[in-house]
């Protein structure tokens, strides 16, 4: 019973902006927790009072030593106003954006002609 008076008194102090903040970041990790992809981990937290964070974390063959595994993260930050109309469709096509760009990292990684790389994004002012 005390668990749920001390809950309830915290909620009670947050004030109505902040209750809605975390609404919405309970919303998005609802979202994500049913994100699949290549066994990759997606994280969400907030950076700072109306920014939602999205992590994705993963394992990829290294591009320089193919007997290589190595592990690989990408992070984009929304804005809770984007959000809130909690469009669950715009935060999939968000997160697919950002598979996406990691997928294109890779392409340009390991695109080769003649054996030569064609395109390194390491050396390119954009990384991705």
């Amino acid at each position: 019973m005390m668990h749920r008076v001390t809950r309830a008194t915290n909620w009670l102090k947050q004030s109505k902006q902040e209750r809605k903040q975390a609404d919405l970041l309970r919303w998005v990790q609802t979202i994500i927790d049913r994100v699949e992809y290549k066994g990759w981990q997606f994280i969400v937290t907030e950076r700072e009072p109306g920014t939602i964070t999205l992590t994705m974390r993963g394992s990829l063959q290294d591009s320089d030593n193919p007997d290589r595994v190595i592990e690989v993260s990408s992070t984009i930050a929304v804005s809770g106003k984007t959000l809130d109309g909690r469009d669950g469709n715009l935060l999939l096509r968000l997160t697919q954006q950002m598979i996406e760009g990691m997928e294109l990292h890779e392409v340009r990684e390991w695109f080769c002609f003649d054996g030569i790389r064609v395109s390194n994004p390491h050396l390119s002012p954009n990384s991705r």
